[in-house]
């Protein structure tokens, strides 16, 4: 889902074509220091350029991400039915680098590229992504105005029907499944970036892609706050299943504010949730839109920002680790 950075006034960098070292943290004009973060390590941040270097394919809108670990490679969608396969370097394990391995537009059952209502794709999940079987892997994509979830191979091509779970019903035209991440012993969860018509206005669905499952997920208290997507979170024996949930809130005058959260996914429809972090604007925090969540091996996860294509926005992958993981 789109947004404006109006109230953002962030220095503008040079047009760079090259991905580039950033930072979330910028000063704080009330301390006069950096802003910290609490519940969570910093490992590595970058500004991504309007294009792929070396090329004119366009690199913008991101909105999902994905890791495949067969593969070893970061899945990147944008709203505009564009995906991206691509490859993080780490050194020392800091992330320095994002190099492309492959770019492809999504394509319809007809061949031709998805176009109006039909190419919002919002969240992402890679299915076959841990089996040990190389080139297997399909994405799973979800998409808001026409709300459906569809696979596709690395190539754009659509794999099969689309999926239109019932657990999508009521939910706003921009603000549907925008989260999607796959649980170990649940399945595929979903979740709506908004509460559906006729719920609490601070309580939004999960569900199981077969409709089998619901919980109720509680936003934070930040004014706007929307459910942007989710990521597994590894758990011990005995202990329920869990993910990492990211939230934006973005409601002007109000600061812009990023939260992570873990919700533990108990007998439907409860849940208990664990708030982690929340990083605001007011604090120093150079935000941006973040809407994609991936888990990496070794307790890392990749936070990657929707520029909307905008020269005021940055596209920007956040490295991270869960404090104490």
């Amino acid at each position: 889902m789109a947004y404006s950075p109006a109230i953002l006034l962030w220095t503008l960098a040079g047009c760079s074509q090259q991905v580039q070292p950033s930072t979330l943290a910028g000063a704080n004009a009330i301390r006069g220091a950096e802003p910290e973060a609490t519940g969570i390590e910093m490992c590595g941040t970058l500004k991504l350029p309007g294009h792929w270097p070396g090329t004119d394919l366009p690199l913008g809108g991101l909105s999902a991400a994905g890791w495949d670990n067969d593969e070893q490679v970061l899945y990147l969608v944008s709203d505009r039915g564009r995906l991206h396969a691509t490859r993080p370097v780490f050194d020392d394990d800091t992330l320095i680098d994002l190099n492309m391995v492959d770019s492809a537009l999504l394509l319809d059952g007809n061949g031709d590229p998805l176009r109006g209502k039909d190419v919002d794709a919002e969240s992402l999940v890679v299915l076959h992504a841990n089996d040990d079987i190389p080139g297997n892997s399909e994405l799973l994509i979800g998409f808001e105005q026409d709300h459906r979830l569809q696979s596709f191979m690395p190539n754009g091509q659509p794999v099969g029907d689309p999926l239109r779970p019932q657990g999508a019903q009521g939910a706003d035209a921009n603000a549907a499944m925008e989260a999607l991440t796959e649980i170990p012993g649940l399945g595929i969860i979903a979740g709506l970036e908004s509460p559906p018509e006729g719920t609490d206005d601070k309580v939004t669905r999960l569900f199981t892609i077969d409709d089998q499952q619901q919980w109720h997920y509680p936003l934070t208290s930040a004014v706007g706050s929307a459910l942007t997507d989710m990521a597994p979170i590894p758990t011990r024996t005995g202990e329920p299943p869990a993910a990492l949930m990211l939230e934006r809130a973005y409601a002007p005058p109000h600061p812009l504010v990023i939260s992570l959260s873990k919700a533990e996914l108990l007998t439907p429809p409860d849940i208990r949730v664990t708030r982690i972090t929340s990083l605001s604007s007011s604090e120093g925090w150079r935000l941006d839109n973040m809407e994609g969540l991936a888990a990496l091996p070794d307790s890392r996860f990749l936070m990657v920002s929707d520029d909307n294509f905008s020269i005021l926005q940055r596209s920007l992958v956040t490295c991270f680790r869960l404090a104490g993981s």
